[in-house]
């Protein structure tokens, strides 16, 4: 089942990767900084929080992991690779679940059930198809840790402790939780070890009690190294998970929760019931996919209480999402206590005190809840239980769009610097001297967005867009580039479906360059008066017609909405006309509907800001290009000719090109009109 579940994922993850579906955040940002750690470009550095970090990923989360892989990836140093070792580690907690569950319900019929519930679990494949994080770890390193302090294998216990604290610096806390209850779990064997400590007995004290009290103290040192790393790199608090996260309940950060929570019910309330629908749904499918045994053991629920309360506190949406790296905090506890939970059922239906008759009902239970919760939020074949924002569903294809980026990338040599959007990043990532747009970054007090950006762009000698899976970034790049002045530093190195390339100090013509076209007929253009009539001479046999008719002019119809990167076009429009008793016979256009952005911060000059951004387009259309066409124009009656309208823009533009403002004294026929790029603009 393991290898089954790592070689699906694994192809649907790098096919998610090469179909543009990751993002700099955060597989691009880890592959960077593993790649440079390699290649002696600094310790985890990477670019896309320069400004708060310094330029490394340990002033964001303490994760040694990522050095421990580091000799693995090194076979082959790229963003698959990444992908690929998370989704065997992922499927690996499979084992430790499996020999967890033989060890106590005494079957391997149990241990491979819940082997396989824990691999359908929609929780766990979200966190697969979230591109890489180093909790994705967790789950695997924190049941190993739990199946062997179940057996009370303590050296091996105290290895995957280990392991699980370096994952993240929050993993710190949780094993102080598990610590605790295994302590409690075992309650009976630890008081005679605490006599002998009163009586300084200590070759009597229990090991039980030895390595769980080790483990919490080293928890609780680690989590304070771990803190002062971080802060040590980046001494901003918002980085390490500030106030906007909790504002509804008023917390400052994840460890002032508890202490809010208590000291302001009122608030915790409302920050409780804050988005409460999602938040049902979210505890729905977490313990639904193991049909809910973890309520009939409830020790066991107070492993997930931790991560619950900072998730379930929170107004931070990702928190309490499926789809992104969180849930793997609560997996492990989930999982371990559908497993104590089964067993006391099974204890009470030997003594027939449950609702079930024999263990098979249970079973059937267990697999149904585990396959429907599968097959209605899992991501590679879910029917979509809510929307969650961080889930897309299903393996994307591979386009010949995709493909002519992957084109464009090769053509950036390997020691050349760039600066690309989000989606992209993760292609070009293997490199020191990488950029992605700095959306997503902190900005401590003497920083801003456009001051980092400019310097990105001066130190990029290519940018790469892609207009069709990010136009707002297109646009920024192209609006700010154009505010600071440089884009004539900059010349088209390759532009084909809305892909640009762009090279520093290049003026000859495009080494790769296919042009934009885009033919509308009846079935494209939207009507707005008038009629479509069969025309034989026309190429396509059908026709917009507007006839003559009482009244004022009237506009025959108009395109879709193009977004048409920078450069000069051609609309060409293929008209004629009959029944003319009219000077003035039409206006064809092309009307632009303008782009705002819109920017917004939280946090002050201070302690910092953060920058979010969003594209609107105008809810009117201006005119943009315009040209009467008179019956002198023609020059003859019936015949189809064609009218051409030249218009160019230096930046991305949306348009719609329609004919408009038709003569009621004449019958006009549109039979296409075409657009087509003549010239590409830098």
């Amino acid at each position: 089942m393991i290898l089954l579940y790592t070689s699906v994922f694994s192809y649907a993850m790098i096919i998610r990767f090469y179909a543009l579906r990751t993002y700099a955040y955060d597989l691009g940002n880890y592959n960077q900084a593993l790649y440079t750690t390699l290649h002696g470009g600094g310790l985890l550095y990477y670019t896309a929080d320069l400004p708060v970090t310094g330029g490394s990923m340990m002033g964001v989360h303490f994760s040694p992991i990522l050095l421990i892989i580091l000799p693995i990836y090194a076979l082959y140093p790229a963003a698959p690779t990444l992908l690929v070792i998370k989704t065997f580690i992922l499927a690996l907690g499979a084992y430790p679940l499996y020999r967890l569950a033989k060890h106590c319900l005494k079957t391997r019929l149990w241990g491979s059930l819940f082997s396989a519930a824990y691999l359908l679990n929609p929780m766990l494949q979200g966190i697969n198809w979230f591109d890489f994080h180093p909790e994705a770890f967790f789950p695997t390193f924190c049941l190993f840790s739990l199946y062997y302090g179940v057996k009370k294998d303590w050296l091996k216990y105290s290895l995957f402790i280990f392991l699980t604290l370096t994952t993240t610096e929050y993993a710190a806390i949780l094993i102080i939780v598990n610590s605790l209850y295994l302590l409690w779990v075992n309650k009976g064997e630890v008081k005679n070890p605490l006599r002998a400590i009163r009586r300084l007995e200590f070759q009597k004290i229990d090991a039980s009690l030895k390595y769980l009290t080790f483990s919490v103290v080293l928890a609780v040192v680690w989590f304070l190294v771990a803190m002062w790393v971080i802060s040590s790199f980046s001494p901003n608090p918002i980085v390490q998970g500030g106030a906007p996260q909790w504002s509804v309940l008023g917390a400052n950060g994840i460890l002032d929760v508890p202490i809010r929570a208590v000291s302001a019910p009122d608030r915790a309330i409302t920050a409780l019931v804050y988005d409460w629908p999602l938040k049902a749904v979210y505890l729905l499918i977490l313990f639904g996919s193991t049909a809910f045994l973890s309520f009939s053991n409830p020790r066991s629920i107070a492993l997930t209480l931790p991560w619950l309360c900072v998730a379930l506190l929170s107004n931070y949406s990702p928190f309490y999402y499926i789809g992104n790296q969180y849930p793997a905090f609560l997996l492990p506890p989930v999982m371990m206590g559908a497993v104590m939970g089964t067993k006391k059922l099974l204890d009470d239906s030997s003594q027939r005190r449950t609702w079930f008759k024999s263990p098979k009902v249970l079973t059937l239970f267990l697999l149904v809840s585990s396959l429907t919760f599968s097959m209605i939020s899992s991501p590679l074949y879910g029917l979509h239980l809510a929307t969650w924002p961080d889930l897309t569903y299903g393996i994307p294809p591979i386009t010949e769009h995709e493909r002519i980026v992957s084109q464009f990338v090769s053509l950036v040599p390997q020691n050349a610097s760039i600066i690309t959007q989000q989606n992209i990043f993760p292609l070009v990532s293997s490199r020191t001297e990488s950029f992605v747009t700095p959306l997503g970054s902190f900005y401590p007090p003497g920083t801003d967005f456009n001051t980092t950006l400019n310097q990105w762009l001066q130190r990029s000698d290519f940018i790469l867009l892609d207009m069709k899976t990010s136009i707002f970034e297109t646009y920024l790049i192209y609006a700010y580039m154009k505010d600071f002045g440089i884009s004539k530093d900059f010349g088209v190195y390759a532009s084909n479906d809305g892909v640009i390339l762009l090279k520093r100090s290049y003026s000859d013509n495009p080494i790769s360059f296919m042009q934009y076209t885009s033919m509308m007929n009846w079935e494209e253009l939207s009507l707005t008066s008038g009629e479509i009539v069969t025309d034989v001479e026309s190429s396509n046999q059908k026709v917009l017609l507007h006839r003559v008719h009482a009244g004022s002019a009237t506009d025959l119809c108009q395109g879709p909405l193009l977004q048409l990167e920078p450069g000069e076009y051609e609309a060409a429009f293929r008209l004629k006309i009959a029944n003319v008793s009219s000077s003035k016979i039409a206006t064809i256009s092309v009307q632009m509907l303008p782009i705002e952005l819109e920017v917004t911060t939280t946090g002050n000059e201070l302690t910092g800001r953060k920058f979010y951004f969003s594209m609107k387009y105008s809810n009117h259309t201006v005119a943009y290009t315009l040209r009467d066409l008179f019956e002198g124009d023609f020059s003859e009656f019936e015949v189809y000719e064609e009218f051409n309208l030249l218009f160019s823009s230096e930046i991305p533009i949306s348009v719609a090109i329609g004919v408009i403002g038709v003569s009621p004294n004449t019958d006009l026929y549109l039979d296409w009109i075409n657009v087509t790029q003549l010239h590409v603009f830098p």
